[in-house]
């Protein structure tokens, strides 16, 4: 079976378990998880987490998540998340989301064929992408690339810092607002016609009336409530 535990109350459960290897103080890795290794201090590999690897303090991967790799102190990849990265400090993998990636201190994802990268970093949308500190994406298939950049519209894209892809405002007075209530002359910012001058080319106004939907999503630079911080916090 090749099978080691090394450590006091150190853990391996023979049971359909081959090629593996357990070192630290109460380090785990519990039965049929075949070809995994669990290392560091009450560090953990679930049942049927085949060919998975686990190395910090109080690092874990669940059941059921195969081809997974944790590295970190306190970093985790939760039940089903197969296919899975958690790298960093306090980095997650949560809600089974498979074949993801949370790389960097705090950083999570809670949803499917996403990647977070950054310290504090954030997915919760499937098929997205947020890149640097603070960077979050809360959307399915958008990507906040910058550091404090949000992205909370679906098919969207915040590029740079603090970018955001909120926007609502008045559409008689072009001026933008921080409310996300729908009402009269205030409207979200799609839903308002684009402005052109009189002399702008024939059917110009037309074609982006036409490409002018919310479900097509759209690209944002800059935009950010000047009343918070980067982290979300009111300022003082």
């Amino acid at each position: 079976m090749n099978l080691m535990a090394l450590g006091t109350k150190s853990y391996l459960c023979g049971i359909g378990n081959i090629a593996t290897l357990s070192i630290g103080n109460n380090a785990r890795v519990e039965e049929n998880s075949v070809n995994s290794a669990s290392i560091g201090t009450s560090s953990k590999i679930g049942k049927q987490s085949s060919n998975s690897v686990v190395l910090g303090t109080s690092s874990t991967i669940g059941d059921l998540a195969a081809n997974s790799v944790v590295l970190g102190s306190h970093a985790s990849i939760s039940d089903q998340a197969s296919n899975s990265m958690a790298l960093g400090a306090g980095a997650k993998i949560t809600n089974s989301a498979k074949s993801s990636i949370a790389l960097g201190e705090g950083s999570s994802v809670s949803a499917s064929s996403s990647l977070a990268f950054g310290r504090q970093s954030s997915v919760t949308g499937d098929s997205s992408i947020a890149i640097e500190r603070n960077a979050k994406t809360s959307t399915d298939s958008s990507v906040a690339l910058g550091r404090g950049a949000t992205a909370d519209f679906n098919n969207s894209v915040a590029l740079g810092y603090r970018s955001t892809t909120f926007y609502y405002g008045d559409e008689s007075t072009r001026q933008a607002g921080t409310s996300t209530t729908v009402s009269g002359n205030y409207k979200h910012g799609l839903d308002i016609a684009p402005y052109l001058p009189d002399n702008a080319g024939k059917g110009i106004k037309e074609k982006l009336a036409y490409l002018n939907t919310a479900a097509a999503g759209y690209i944002s630079v800059g935009g950010w409530d000047v009343t918070k911080n980067e982290d979300g916090s009111a300022e003082c």
